[in-house]
């Protein structure tokens, strides 16, 4: 039973370990309860002093503040990221699907025919459901033709929304209150908007196993996109004005 009680000595006694000062709040052998038939223990709680932690800290280099100037002289690229072969290729596919269903959609109008079908003929359930159903009335025609055209403009939404939403650059600007996103276009151009730098927001860590680092951008629907297989040129300066949570 002794050797499973502390020893007396340490217990109530201060001691240092790696610069932290450690002592005891209540005398510790008053938490150790002993009966006959089993023994009752309650933790410990001690305090750390906040100097020792610090200097700690500040030796391993983690505790140091970010001595970074945001008062820039000059634009600053922070961030790029050039694959435009990549996204012509996804528009050129975007607009193929587009025009594919787009036919699709016309050819529906123009060739199906209003053939009625004969119910009551002996072997009309064993018929398949194409033969079973007049595709050539306007409710199934019509229908038919705005779904074809539906689905690829969808597409073809999607991969200019994919687009415009993927950054190029990320500049920051002179005097550091403001962030330029230069986004790939749908027909090669670029697109760029300034924003203020309290209405961009952080939605990750940089450090993060995504293959994406979204950014939120004040009064814009949706996130916009840094692919991390481009080149974070300042990183420290990111990490310090860009990569940061706010309300927005």
């Amino acid at each position: 039973m002794n050797r499973l009680l502390f020893n007396r000595s340490i217990l109530n006694s201060s001691f240092l370990v790696r610069n932290y000062t450690v002592k005891p709040l209540t005398p510790p052998l008053r938490n150790i309860v002993k009966e006959p038939s089993r023994l009752i223990y309650k933790p410990i709680v001690y305090t750390f002093s906040t100097n020792g932690l610090k200097q700690f800290c500040r030796s391993n280099g983690s505790y140091a503040p970010l001595n970074i100037d945001t008062n820039l002289a000059k634009d600053v690229i922070v961030f790029k990221y050039n694959n435009p072969r990549y996204f012509k290729m996804m528009n050129i596919f975007g607009l193929a699907q587009f025009f594919f269903w787009l036919i699709c959609s016309e050819f529906t109008l123009s060739n199906l025919r209003n053939t009625p079908i004969n119910e009551g003929a002996p072997n009309f359930a064993d018929l398949p459901l194409y033969l079973r159903v007049n595709l050539g009335e306007n409710k199934y025609k019509y229908g038919l033709a705005i779904g074809c055209f539906m689905f690829g403009l969808v597409i073809l939404g999607f991969v200019w929304t994919f687009t415009l939403r993927n950054v190029r650059y990320l500049i920051l600007r002179k005097g550091g209150n403001k962030v330029a996103f230069v986004t790939y276009g749908p027909f090669g151009t670029n697109r760029i908007i300034d924003v203020p730098l309290n209405c961009v927001s952080a939605v990750t860590a940089r450090e993060s196993g995504a293959s994406s680092l979204p950014i939120k951008v004040k009064s814009k629907r949706f996130h916009y996109l840094l692919d991390k297989q481009g080149e974070f040129t300042n990183p420290k300066l990111f990490d310090h004005v860009i990569n940061v949570k706010r309300r927005i």
